[in-house]
């Protein structure tokens, strides 16, 4: 049986915060707005998953005009080992924005996405996003 997520009538009915929230067969993770501090690894999502497994996407949005030409790092990682490891530069590489990346979470696991960038002293918000469906 898949459990999780908030109830609507609680003090967070979008769901925003680290876990994994259900609706039928879907399952989603919004992280809202992390303040993420230069070159430091900051924790946006966190969650256990049972003996579901979920395919789906992943995005990491934010304003990224704000890096200039510093780079933005964000990391999946699966039972503490990294599956996604990504360093991204504006000045080096195409425009990120929109374009969520195909993953498949794997059951009894725990999933975290890590972000930081490298603009020197200042911090700057963006979101993850883990969005898919739900198969036992």
């Amino acid at each position: 049986m898949l459990g999780g997520g908030n109830p609507v009538g609680s003090s967070n009915p979008a769901g925003v915060g680290s876990s994994i929230n259900y609706v039928g067969k879907h399952a989603y993770a919004y992280s809202g707005s992390v303040t993420l501090p230069a070159n430091s690894l900051t924790r946006m999502l966190r969650f256990s998953l049972g003996n579901q497994y979920i395919v789906g996407t992943f995005q990491f949005e934010g304003d990224f005009k704000q890096l200039g030409n510093d780079g933005l790092r964000y990391q999946i990682l699966v039972d503490g080992s990294a599956i996604l490891d990504t360093d991204f530069s504006p000045s080096n590489d195409a425009t990120y924005a929109d374009s969520p990346t195909p993953i498949l979470l794997p059951p009894n696991s725990v999933i975290e996405v890590l972000g930081t960038h490298s603009q020197g002293g200042v911090a700057i918000d963006f979101q993850a996003m883990i969005i898919g469906e739900v198969y036992a």
